[in-house]
């Protein structure tokens, strides 16, 4: 008896910026892509490159993963749960994925509502940042993630493996640096010229010399921001 095949359907919300060409990318890989978007010249522009279009409803009854990407919170859970929403027409075993740059909390009340009717959520951002390193993530992939976009610095580089691994010997101290920052906030000062924030570094530096880290290294700053969060970054096992 023969069996034909069955092939994931992808439904796509949102084809803005960064929305487009995921999509794109999508439909050059071969996949069975739906698109949804108020601007319908970019959905024609889709389909002319080998997606179909429909509405959020056709998404959510044919589409085995819908996929979106939206500008804000608000839009995402009208999308998915206001009238004529998504959840109205899905059924369990359905994945919604979420690209949006949305609150933990957020995804986590999308997550919770649409698990009530066996349908699973994945947040998935494409731009996370480091916000989640005080809630539970492990803070090694936070730094992969940061290291893989615009964030990338060599600072990042350099500190974030030594924050992790808890190593503060210095390869240059606090307090040299400290040392740096004074000089510049005296030479800004009697020029007259606003510095707000390496005021703020030098207000974050005398916290760190009231606590004895001025021997330390650079990455030891960590230690100011695990204080304000009541947390460690370190590596998970």
């Amino acid at each position: 008896m023969n069996r034909r095949k069955h092939t994931m359907k992808v439904g796509f919300i949102g084809l803005g910026i960064m929305g487009r060409p995921m999509a794109e990318h999508m439909v050059k890989a071969g996949l069975d892509v739906m698109v949804s978007d108020l601007n319908e010249k970019i959905v024609a522009e889709l389909v002319a490159e080998g997606a179909t279009a429909g509405s959020n409803k056709n998404l959510a009854e044919q589409c085995d993963v819908v996929e979106m990407i939206l500008p804000n919170a608000s839009i995402v859970k009208n999308v998915i749960f206001g009238e004529g929403g998504l959840m109205d027409y899905m059924k369990a075993g359905q994945i919604v994925v979420d690209y949006s740059s949305v609150t933990a909390n957020d995804s986590r009340e999308c997550y919770e509502k649409l698990q009530e009717k066996g349908i699973g959520f994945l947040d998935a951002p494409v731009s996370g940042g480091a916000s989640g390193a005080k809630a539970g993530v492990d803070p090694e992939k936070v730094y992969k993630a940061i290291e893989g976009g615009a964030a990338r610095s060599y600072a990042l580089e350099d500190k974030a493996p030594m924050m992790v691994e808890r190593n503060f010997t210095p390869g240059g101290t606090i307090k040299v640096n400290h040392k740096d920052i004074t000089n510049v906030i005296n030479t800004a000062h009697a020029i007259d010229c606003p510095i707000p924030y390496t005021a703020q570094l030098y207000e974050i530096q005398q916290t760190m010399k009231a606590h004895g880290h001025m021997e330390e290294d650079h990455a030891a700053y960590v230690k100011y921001f695990e204080t304000l969060a009541d947390t460690i970054v370190e590596k998970k096992n």
